[in-house]
This record gives structure tokens, C-alpha cells and sequence, in this order.
């Protein structure tokens, strides 16, 4: 079974960057800072459409200084959060591209806040496949954020955070668990261990670690991630535990597994809608513990509605859905259709195909 992938858990758990509303402020000024503000909050409990809503406020009144003004491209790298949150990747890109070209005139290229926005195009990139590029973008970002901040600085985490899951989904297991720890490290120690972003990369760690088979430090960094999200009251519960639900199956502890993911599945379709990435995620993880248990009868409803909003959110050509198409295809082997496994296979063949010409190596 697939772990979900960076792209999706990242989504959940990237954070919205507000102003602070000052003294000596013009009211239009107040007003986009209080509306930004108040959309960072919606964010944080999870009420995605009413901070959609606050943000295009704040970007009609950013616009009022002019469409090249900085707050104009604050706005825009909100939306491009929130949307990659909510799995809307190409909106996203045209949001975040938007805002670069902004703070590339504004600011310049090598600065610190054009080096969040580069950090951020480069996820959404990913996000969309194009792996190879992303990493550069990534090492674009961090180096720029390495020439001005501290090494112990959270924003240097991020950057961590992004290039260690980019290496990982290349393979490179080592070199991603040495920049996780490092990240982990960073944040612990800069915002407490109860911290949404502490979360994240126990996240990434433990789906790192059970990547390198490395279970016992994968289970207990799963379980402390998904603890924190619990007490935050997070829609993000719903990744970690379907990652934990996922080592579990590794571990033939079924039962557990499916208890683990049935309530991963409830908190992504309560927080976060039918069509989001981590319910899709949720989806194949519990289609993955009936299809181990041979209950294919309930598990194949499960990867036509994961393969749908898979397609729904990233587009009919990415790797999460050929690795859904890939478990689907097993449960149909098992139950005796190798026909119809073998069209799922050929499909998801097509699609690694293809982007390995999207991320040729060297």
C-alpha cells in the first residue's frame, strides 16, 4: 500500500502568514489586515470556505493600493495555501505565480519573502508532478532563507520540511530522514512540542521511517503526530492516522488497522469533503484493510470513489493515482478478475511512463 504522499499531507498542513494590524494604519489598511487575520483563524478550524471568502475581501481591498502592491501578493500566496489545502492545485499555481511576480518586482529575488513564495511553487509544482523542478525550487528557497536567518530559525524547518519530502519521493530515504530530524529539532525547540508544524514532521518522519522499514519509530511518531492534531482539533488527524492504519496493515494487525482507518476516513469526510486528497488518502487506506481481509465486495466502492477524487483534485496523470490504481488492481487479482487488474495496471504503467519523461534523472 502507498503512503500518502507529501503532497497531500503537506497540503493540511501549511500555515497561513498574516499581518498585524497597527497603530497609524489607514483604514484600508486595517481593514486588510483584520480580514486576513480573521481568515488565518477560519483556516486553523478548518472553516475553508469562510476563509476563502476573508481573503478575496482582502485581496479587493489590497487592490485598492494598486495590482503591483505587496498586499496584493500577500493575498494571492494565502489563496494559493489555501487552495493547495483544499486540493485545488491548478488555481493554486495561478495564485502563487501571481504573488511571485509581485514580490520579484516589489522585493527582489533574493528575498526573504520571495523566498516563502519560491518554497510555496514549489510544493504546488510537485504537487503537480513535476518532481525534479521542484526540488531546485526548494534549494532555491532554502538558500536564500540559510543567507539571512539563523540556522535554529523555523522558516529554515520549512525549507527542510519541503526538500527532505521531495528527496523521499525520489527515493532517497537517507537523505530525507537526516533533513526531517533536523526540521524536528528546530521546531520543537523554537514553538513547543504541541505545535501544528511539530506535528508535520513527526508526520513526515514516521512515513519516512516506515518507508525504510524502520516500524517501532515509525509507529510512535505517528500516533504523537496524530495526538497533537487530536488536541488542536485538526482536520489533519485524518493523515496521520491513516498512516499509522497503513503501518499496521504492514504489521497484519487488521483489526486495529481497520478501526484506525474507519476513523480517519470519518474526520477527512467531516473536515474536509468527499473530494479532498487525504479523504481519498483515508479511502484507500480502508479499501487496503477489507481488500487484506478479503472483503472485496466492500473494499472495490472504496478505490472507485479514491481513484475519482483522486482525479478530481490532481488530475487524471498523477503518481497518487497510479499507486491507487495499483491497490485496486491487487484486490481485483485476489478476487479473481485478472482481466480487469491487468487494464488498472496498464493504466497506472502509462502514467509512471509519462512522468518519468516529465523527471528524467540527472
Amino acid at each position: 500500500m502507498a503512503v500518502m504522499s507529501r503532497v497531500a499531507c503537506a497540503a493540511l498542513l501549511a500555515l497561513l502568514v498574516m499581518p498585524a494590524v497597527a497603530l497609524g494604519q489607514s483604514l484600508d489598511e486595517r481593514e486588510f489586515a483584520t480580514l486576513l487575520g480573521q481568515a488565518g483563524q477560519a483556516y486553523e478550524e478548518g472553516r475553508y470556505a469562510e476563509a476563502e471568502t476573508l481573503i478575496q475581501r482582502g485581496l479587493r481591498v489590497a487592490l485598492r493600493f494598486g495590482p503591483g502592491d505587496l498586499r496584493v501578493g500577500l493575498a494571492q500566496r494565502n489563496l494559493a495555501l489555501l487552495y493547495r489545502m483544499q486540493g485545488r492545485f491548478a488555481e493554486a499555481e495561478t495564485q502563487i505565480r501571481a504573488a511571485r511576480a509581485i514580490f520579484d518586482a516589489g522585493r527582489g529575488p533574493d528575498d526573504l519573502e520571495t523566498a516563502a513564495i519560491v518554497n510555496i511553487l514549489g510544493t504546488v509544482r510537485e504537487d503537480r508532478g513535476f518532481v525534479r523542478e521542484a526540488e531546485g525550487l526548494y534549494k532555491q528557497a532554502l538558500s536564500i532563507r540559510e543567507k539571512y536567518l539563523d540556522p535554529d530559525h523555523p522558516d529554515i524547518a520549512w525549507s527542510l520540511n519541503n526538500l527532505a519530502m521531495n528527496y523521499r519521493s525520489q527515493r532517497r530515504y537517507g537523505e530525507a530522514e537526516g533533513l526531517l530530524a533536523r526540521a524536528l529539532k528546530i521546531w520543537e525547540r523554537a514553538l513547543g512540542p504541541e505545535h501544528p508544524r511539530v506535528a508535520t514532521a513527526l508526520d513526515n518522519l514516521g512515513t519516512t521511517h516506515r518507508l525504510q522499514g524502520k516500524l517501532t519509530d515509525a509507529e510512535a511518531e505517528l500516533r504523537q503526530a496524530a495526538r497533537i492534531w487530536e488536541r488542536l482539533g485538526h482536520p489533519s488527524q485524518a493523515v496521520s492516522l491513516s498512516h499509522v492504519a497503513a503501518l499496521l496493515v504492514d504489521q497484519r494487525r487488521l483489526e486495529e488497522a481497520e478501526t484506525v482507518a474507519t476513523r480517519a476516513r470519518e474526520i477527512a469526510e467531516r473536515g474536509l469533503g468527499a473530494a479532498h486528497p487525504a479523504t481519498a488518502a483515508s479511502l484507500q487506506t480502508l479499501a487496503v484493510v477489507y481488500r487484506e481481509q478479503r472483503r472485496f465486495d466492500e473494499a472495490e466502492p472504496l478505490f472507485r470513489r479514491c481513484v475519482a477524487a483522486l482525479e478530481t483534485s490532481y488530475g487524471a496523470e498523477h503518481m497518487a493515482v497510479a499507486m491507487a490504481l495499483d491497490d485496486w488492481a491487487l484486490m481485483l487479482r485476489r478476487a479473481g478478475r485478472p482481466n480487469e487488474a491487468a487494464l488498472l495496471l496498464e493504466r497506472a504503467n502509462g502514467i509512471r511512463a509519462r512522468a518519468a519523461r516529465l523527471n528524467p534523472p540527472g
